[in-house]
């Protein structure tokens, strides 16, 4: 069964510059909530939990690819940044809620936007030629990099607190 009905119109746009030491992805959403719904919250042509406005910026660079040598090559950068506009956040609603249930709750609440950064550094395929065509990967990225403070919304009575700042490091093996 399907949760309800909900006119919506948006606009997606992308974008993506290539070369051979630069990646460069840009994206935009736009959402706009018409009428009535059922089975949705909607206020201000907005969705409960839903924000109207996203976007991102993702750049990966290579400072070194152009140099001689493997473990110049392999050397990536990389920067991320997402962006989300506020978004109603009611108090106390959950899914699959009837709008009627709705409008007596606090209809007020509203998540604020935010943004996050991400940065990391990888070395890709070094020690291919010491370990006989065999390849390791060393990744670090951290995530939340300024330790921001969001909530988001989902279907639940309350928005839930996202993660501070965080910490991933990996190391991959390739064989033939």
């Amino acid at each position: 069964k399907n949760t309800g009905l909900l006119r919506t119109r948006g606009a997606e746009a992308e974008l993506s510059w290539r070369r051979s030491n630069l990646d460069a992805r840009a994206h935009y959403t736009f959402l706009y909530t018409e009428g009535n719904s059922v089975g949705y919250q909607v206020q201000d042509n907005g969705i409960a939990n839903v924000p109207s406005h996203m976007g991102g910026l993702a750049l990966d660079y290579a400072p070194l690819r152009l140099s001689p040598g493997r473990l110049a090559q392999g050397l990536w950068l990389h920067y991320g940044l997402r962006a989300v506009g506020a978004q109603l956040a009611p108090i106390g609603v959950s899914q699959p809620a009837a709008t009627a249930d709705f409008a007596g709750r606090n209809r007020t609440n509203v998540s604020s936007a935010y943004a996050v950064s991400d940065l990391g550094v990888s070395l890709e395929d070094f020690a291919e030629k010491t370990l006989g065509g065999d390849s390791l990967t060393f990744r670090l990225h951290v995530y939340n990099l300024f330790d921001a403070r969001y909530v988001q919304g989902g279907s639940v009575n309350l928005p839930y607190e996202q993660p501070g700042r965080w910490f991933l490091a990996q190391v991959g093996y390739r064989w033939y």
